[in-house]
Order: structure tokens, then C-alpha cells, then sequence
């Protein structure tokens, strides 16, 4: 789906995470991380979710890049000058170093994913809103030989990277196809923003996502993709070391 590393399949089957419903690790937290979700093995590497109904606070960033993906109500970031209101299915950006103020309202619901210890890449906004209807580039498809059927035609916008490569988040579009399954060398949080997605492995196990849904493919993974429908997608993928 992006130009990360993919490998041969391995006999880990097929493992995602919808991080709307994934169990928490550990007590409910009462700031603007919340819990933490036990789906990464690699340190500074992680995601929490959390939940608010007409709470405020501050947060410290620190070393961190944040992917916020709200998934219910209501959610303001202030931090550099900067404001940005978030409704339900929007996501923000906020770069290493940060401190800022934020506001929930009624219901709100949110997930972050966290990458530490990586300076960015180029000059960006200490918070932004992310634009999905944001011009895209050209793209290359899957290769040839892991295809079932035509091959799809693929944009992608990459928003933010870290300085040294291992992470990046953006935007990605393809038309609909079909991909073998294949052993995951990465991390991939992806958001659907319009059509669906079946993810399975060579055993028939199988998930679908629609529009909306937060998942994560974690690395060791092994799955195929197939898509029915033009799709669109955010991303946020981690290459370890």
C-alpha cells in the first residue's frame, strides 16, 4: 500500500488491531493520552486511547511526534500560536517539543500514536488539522508478481517524517485490486476515510473496514489486501530498526 518494506510470507497469520475496540493495558488514565493499547513491542512506538466529556488540559509532547485520530465528538488543540477544532474522523499532527492546551467535548473520543526519539524531517507546523482532500502525487502500485488482477492506479501525499527515516504519516488512494498476502516488515496505522478494505491471510481468516475504522497492521504480520472500491486512506508507518 505505501513503498515500505514488504517481505515473504512468514507462518505468523493474520494479526490486526481495531484500536476503536482493542483492550487497554493498565488503569484508566485521566489526561489527554489516556490509556495505553499493548499492540506495539518496540519502544517509542505506541498508541493510547482515550475519552473525555467536557475535559481540558495541558500536555507536553516532549520528544515525541502525535497522530491524533478523533473518533467521537469534539476536540480543540492551542499551542504556538496555533488553534485547530477537530470533529469526529479528523486528524491532527503535533511535532516534537510542544506544549499545548486541549479541549474535549461531550462524548469525545480519541486515539494517539506516539513516535520518540526522531527529529523531523523539515520545517512543519507545531499543530495542523490534517487537509484530506490535500493534493496527491502519482504513486507506485504493488509489484506485479503480488498481484491477483489488474493493477490499481495509486497517489499518495506524504505530511510528516521523522529526520532519520523510520517514520512517516500522509495520504494514499488507489483504485480498486487485489494483493497476495505478504509478511509485513513495518508497523501501519491506517485510517479509511472512503470505500473498504478486506485484509486476510493464506488460511481464509479475514477483516473488513469501512470508512471510519482506525486498524493497525503490526509488523510479523501476514496479509493480503482486497478492494472492491476506490479507497482512500491516512497513514502512519513505523520501519524498525
Amino acid at each position: 500500500m505505501t513503498d515500505a518494506t514488504l517481505m515473504p510470507p512468514a507462518a505468523t497469520g493474520l494479526t490486526v488491531f481495531d484500536l476503536r475496540e482493542v483492550p487497554v493495558a493498565g488503569e484508566a488514565g485521566a489526561g489527554f493520552l489516556g490509556q495505553r493499547l499493548a499492540v506495539s513491542h518496540h519502544p517509542g512506538w505506541e498508541f493510547w486511547r482515550a475519552s473525555g466529556a467536557e475535559m481540558a488540559g495541558t500536555h507536553e509532547s516532549g520528544g515525541w511526534h502525535l497522530v491524533v485520530l478523533l473518533l467521537d465528538g469534539t476536540l480543540g488543540l492551542r499551542g504556538r500560536g496555533l488553534e485547530v477544532s477537530l470533529a469526529a474522523g479528523d486528524i491532527a499532527l503535533i511535532a516534537p517539543g510542544v506544549r499545548f492546551d486541549w479541549t474535549a467535548g461531550p462524548g469525545a473520543r480519541w486515539i494517539v500514536n506516539g513516535r520518540a526519539g526522531a527529529a523531523a524531517a523539515t520545517s512543519t507546523p507545531a499543530i495542523a488539522r490534517i487537509d484530506r482532500e490535500a493534493p496527491q502525487e502519482p504513486s507506485a502500485p504493488p509489484a506485479a508478481d503480488l498481484l491477483q488482477g489488474p493493477v490499481p492506479s495509486c497517489t499518495k501525499r506524504t505530511l510528516a517524517a521523522s529526520a532519520d527515516g523510520s517514520w512517516s504519516a500522509g495520504l494514499w488512494s488507489a483504485t480498486p485490486f487485489e494483493r497476495r498476502p505478504v509478511r509485513y516488515g513495518y508497523y501501519e496505522l491506517m485510517q479509511l476515510h472512503d470505500g473498504a478494505v478486506t485484509v486476510f491471510d493464506a488460511a481464509g481468516h479475514e477483516r473488513t473496514f469501512g470508512p471510519g475504522a482506525v486498524f493497525l497492521m503490526p509488523e510479523g504480520t501476514t496479509a493480503g489486501w482486497r478492494s472492491t472500491v476506490p479507497v482512500r486512506k491516512f497513514w502512519s508507518i513505523l520501519t524498525p530498526e
